[in-house]
């Protein structure tokens, strides 16, 4: 997920969200759900990719009572069970220099995913298959890999699988679910397409089922294209006899349309598949104002987001976004939950989306050199700019029943 918002054409912003900008309920209409309450598997999770990068670059994080606090016990605390992680192959240019967008290497990686089993939470590993950012628009062959082809490339994609899973063994924190890719649509993934996209999906799924049974595996895909197209892309794999477990899904509600519309999707897919559904990816914004702002940003969510996703651009209106989204997805049998894209992505200077490093690699590949060294999604995070939590995060403990 990064400057998706290029990628989606105005059709896709039409549907407004079910809660329409004249919402007028506030925070004390969020309450229990009981789908989720009265099951303690149902994931509340975030992706937490970048916080090691922030954390270097100075970024501090406070509790509740406004103590300076480990940023894993404050989400453990508000109700967070999940920890997402996306991995990339090499994210560095030939001089060691790092691309940012959280740095996402595996030794970064280990680091999160040691912390948060620590802190009692599962992992979700995101196999980028890349060396920066893999999304609907992008699926770059790592720079190591190229050159190879068919049946070696797949053998050292394997390997590198297996070979990631066994360091997480080795530090404890051993994924509960992985990524064979994010968001693969249009059949592509590092840089393959056609027959041989299927044949490099299955040969990882295969390595991750082989090392550990146990270990759910999950296609994820963006929900910018059709319910049909999305069925068809999920028959596929099927057709190919690739073996997972979940259907993973982003959705974000200025991009993606209503909730009435997610609703309807998630019906076809579960009449349609015999499988799990997670929503791998959402988010929205609390505030339009960057005043506050210490370092250089260029927030992808603007006003137009705000219209498009129908809540206000405040604390309350991503609490209930993130209320109506968990309410509506939790109704259904075959959904086990969420994660929240990047809810600690705070804006300084060494956090980035892309750093002034990443240039060649971005200009070599085709890609959007613009904005490079700018944040872009501070204000789509669930504390405020200085670290602080807002009230949106108590929209998890609520939503299990806790008060």
């Amino acid at each position: 997920m990064k400057n998706k918002h290029k990628l989606f054409s105005l059709f896709l912003l039409v549907p407004l969200c079910l809660s329409a900008c004249a919402d007028e309920r506030d925070f004390s209409s969020i309450s229990k759900i009981e789908e989720i309450a009265s099951n303690e598997d149902y994931i509340l999770g975030v992706d937490l990719s970048s916080i090691i990068e922030v954390e270097n670059a100075g970024g501090v994080f406070y509790d509740f009572n406004g103590k300076e606090s480990d940023i894993f016990s404050v989400l453990s605390e508000s109700g967070i069970n999940y920890i997402r992680i996306r991995l990339w192959v090499d994210p560095f240019d030939e001089d060691g220099n790092s691309f940012e967008g959280g740095g996402n290497d595996l030794e970064t990686d280990l680091e999160i995913a040691k912390r948060a089993s620590e802190a009692g939470m599962k992992v979700l590993l995101d196999f980028h298959y890349s060396d920066f950012w893999a999304d609907p628009g992008k699926q770059i062959i790592p720079r190591a890999w190229e050159g190879q082809a068919g049946e070696e490339l797949y053998r050292t994609a394997s390997e590198y699988t297996t070979s990631v899973l066994e360091a997480f063994n080795e530090v404890g924190a051993t994924p509960s679910m992985v990524q064979i890719g994010n968001e693969i649509n249009n059949e592509w993934i590092c840089s393959l397409k056609g027959e041989e996209f299927y044949s490099f999906v299955g040969e990882c799924a295969s390595a991750v089922r082989s090392y550990d049974p146990s270990i759910e595996i999950a296609l994820h895909l963006a929900m910018d294209q059709s319910i049909n197209t999305l069925v068809s892309s999920f028959n596929g794999f099927i057709s190919h006899d690739i073996d997972f477990d979940i259907i993973g899904l982003s959705y974000y509600p200025y991009w993606h349309g209503s909730l009435s519309t997610l609703d309807s999707n998630l019906s076809k897919l579960e009449e349609s598949f015999d499988k799990k559904i997670c929503i791998m990816e959402y988010a929205y914004g609390y505030t339009l104002d960057s005043s506050e702002m210490s370092f250089n940003t260029s927030n992808i969510f603007n006003k137009s987001c705000e219209r498009n996703g129908g809540y206000e651009a405040t604390p309350t209106g991503q609490a209930l976004c993130i209320y109506d989204i968990n309410k509506t997805i939790s109704s259904h049998k075959s959904v086990i939950g969420s994660f929240y894209w990047e809810p600690a992505w705070l804006g300084l200077e060494g956090t980035s989306w892309a750093s002034s490093d990443a240039f060649t690699y971005q200009r070599v590949n085709g890609l959007d050199t613009n904005g490079l060294g700018t944040c872009s999604w501070v204000n789509q995070a669930l504390f405020d700019y200085n670290g602080y939590p807002l009230e949106s995060l108590k929209t998890y403990n609520i939503m299990k029943g806790i008060s």
